[in-house]
């Protein structure tokens, strides 16, 4: 949901959190502990008849049940823990 002059409006944007451990972090007691979320939105326009799979976008994309998805990725660090810099 995103605020548009003072309205909720649907953006169509989904995430989820990433299970993922670096080989750095898996090793190494004391590191930085990171978030890895993954985002993704449903690209509305739907392709021309006929270029099906042969338009190539910008950005990264992913098909899911013949719905076209834009995908993200993003990094975030919690916060720092004690002892960690």
């Amino acid at each position: 949901m995103k605020e548009i002059k003072g309205a909720l409006r649907k953006t169509g944007k989904e995430w989820a959190e990433v299970c993922f451990v670096p080989m750095r972090s898996a090793i190494a007691k004391k590191t930085r502990v990171y978030r890895y979320l993954a985002t993704r939105e449903l690209l509305d326009q739907p392709e021309l008849p006929g270029m099906e799979g042969q338009v190539e976008l910008p950005f990264p994309t992913m098909t899911i049940e013949k719905k076209r998805y834009k995908i993200f990725g993003i990094v975030s660090r919690t916060g720092t823990q004690k002892g960690v810099n």
